[in-house]
Order: structure tokens, then sequence, then C-alpha cells
């Protein structure tokens, strides 16, 4: 399946979750129950994740630093749900400016925001990092929801 990653006010990667491992799967299964705030073993991040009717938040944190916050898609008619969380989010984000979300062209799709710029920019190695294991736990979660 494509997945659209969405970063707010920068650029779009289409990835395949066919593309993903069997035992990265396995790595990531305890991440589909939903509502969890876990480690990520053999990473420094911790990830808090709430599922509510088939939309998805997570964060993405080093220590007491949130370094993104994740808005999941899933089905299209939550589409549009999930863009307004993630604006909502970004207007109380100063930095952001006028910087805009760029609009999905799939139904799965999940948009980034770099909530701390100055984590972003002291963490510089983490956040590559963070963008590969954020797809990981995007298809984590809908490996485990029931549609």
């Amino acid at each position: 399946m494509k997945v659209e990653h969405i970063t707010y006010g920068g650029n779009v990667v289409v990835r395949d979750t066919e593309n993903i491992y069997n035992e990265t799967v396995e790595f990531f299964k305890g991440f589909q129950g939903g509502c969890i705030t876990a480690p990520i073993q053999e990473t420094p991040f911790t990830c808090k994740i709430t599922v509510s009717d088939n939309i998805a938040i997570f964060d993405m944190n080093i220590g007491r630093d949130i370094l993104t916050t994740n808005f999941c898609c899933f089905t299209k008619e939550d589409s549009e749900p999930v863009q307004l969380y993630a604006r909502q989010l970004a207007s109380k984000l100063q930095f952001l400016g006028n910087k805009i979300l760029i609009q999905p062209k799939l139904d799965n799709f999940f948009i980034t925001i770099v909530v701390n710029p100055f984590s972003a920019l002291f963490y510089t190695e983490e956040m590559s990092l963070a963008g590969e294991i954020e797809f990981y736990i995007y298809d984590s979660i809908r490996r485990g929801l029931k549609f």
C-alpha cells in the first residue's frame, strides 16, 4: 500500500508498506494496540500514540523534548479531520509562519510537524532516523485498526 509522508511546510515522500521487512513489522508490533506511551527499543525515542475513530496522532520524543507530532489518515473519509488537526497545531507554532500544508494526493497519509525547531537542530541525526521510524509506526497502527 502506498503512503504519503507529508512534512508540514516541507516535502512529500511516497513510500510503500509492501517494502517493509517482516522483521521490522514484528519489531513495531507493540504499537498496534493504539493508545500507548512506549520507548522504541534500540533508539533514543519514546512514542506516545493516541487512536480514536480510526484517526491516530503520535509524538516522537527524546527525553522531555517532543521532536515531532504526526497526524495519521487511514481512510478517505478521515482526510479532512486529520488535515484540520494538523493545521490547528501548526497555527499555534509561530515559527511555522505562513508555511502551508501540502494537499495529500492519496487516501493513506500522515503529516509530520516539527514541534520544536531548536530540538530539530540539536538532534539532526535523530531527526533523520525519526522520519524512517514514523513510517513504521504509521504502518503498525494501521495494521492494528479494524476497518
